[in-house]
């Protein structure tokens, strides 16, 4: 219970009250009062009923109003029948008046409707008639692509778990493929097209937590699906960084297309590594190399 004292504006006993009615509204509000049941205390509070307290003069007065009430009703009611006739007439000629404005709007609208769905009709017509772009960029925003995993029956299997571990959940996926020649001793790349783009950050953010597991997990790298031109970017960009780390003469193109170290070129946007350096095991993807994936966690 609150302490109310006494103010300028109200006096104590108000501000209690105001406490309790709160209250209760607060509990019927909340539904709480249909088990309780509300008393009288004090019985001498109550009007009575007893035939010694009965007001006759009220009750005579009253039957008085109510007959002077009752005459006026049908007062009233005799004018509204006499003119019932006309006015019935004139709302119906009312009525008749608004549905054919209602009708004409209508029809107004079905015109307008006629007009934007031939609008529709031709601009769908147009967007079917647009040739359909060489290289859609847009396909690889919801995929992931899958090193280390064996080529065997169970592959599929071994895909689920691994991409289950490193999201921390069940990830959908739409489809599954491998890419490239068949190598002995090699494992080719897993193509993971998934259902939601939210998904993909989730693997690529935490596939360095793969790193920590103890089976063949360890050995497995997820890595964005890109395009030729954004793997050799990011290629050039990595082998620039590790030049000038090891304080090595470098010299980058003002756009970006060609790296020489030491005086030689050593890649270039437009034909990859270059020739003379193909055999050191530097190849346009990047990350396809065992020793560019453990590098790059």
């Amino acid at each position: 219970m609150t302490e109310r004292r006494s103010s300028a504006s109200r006096p104590a006993h108000e501000a209690e009250l105001d406490d309790v009615l709160d209250a209760i509204d607060l509990l019927d509000t909340k539904d709480m009062l249909n088990t309780v049941v509300f008393a009288a205390v004090n019985l001498t509070r109550l009007p009575g009923y007893g035939p010694e307290e009965t007001n006759v003069c009220a009750i005579a007065e009253r039957q008085s109003e109510l007959r002077a009430s009752v005459s006026q009703l049908n007062t009233r009611m005799d004018a509204i029948n006499s003119h019932s006739g006309t006015g019935s007439q004139q709302c119906v000629t009312k009525i008749a008046s608004d549905m054919s404005a209602v009708k004409d709007t209508i029809a107004q609208m079905e015109k307008n409707v006629e007009d934007i769905r031939n609008n529709v009709n031709n601009i769908v017509n147009g967007v079917s008639n647009l040739p359909t772009p060489a290289n859609n960029t847009q396909s690889r925003d919801q995929n992931v692509v899958v090193f280390g995993i064996s080529e065997t029956t169970d592959w599929r299997k071994k895909l689920t778990d691994v991409l289950h571990f490193a999201a921390g959940r069940e990830v959908a996926v739409h489809d599954a493929f491998r890419v490239g020649r068949v190598v002995p001793g090699k494992h080719r790349p897993i193509i993971v097209k998934l259902h939601s783009i939210w998904d993909r950050r989730l693997l690529l953010s935490n596939s360095r937590q793969l790193a920590s597991c103890a089976d063949y997990m360890r050995n497995v790298y997820i890595a964005a699906d890109e395009t030729l031109a954004e793997r050799r970017k990011r290629t050039i960009n990595r082998l620039f960084r590790n030049a000038r780390r090891d304080q090595k003469d470098t010299e980058l193109s003002e756009d970006g297309s060609t790296l020489m170290i030491d005086g030689v070129l050593v890649y270039s946007l437009k034909d990859g590594p270059a020739r003379r350096n193909r055999t050191s095991g530097q190849g346009d993807q990047g990350t396809t190399s065992p020793t560019n994936r453990n590098g790059a966690r």
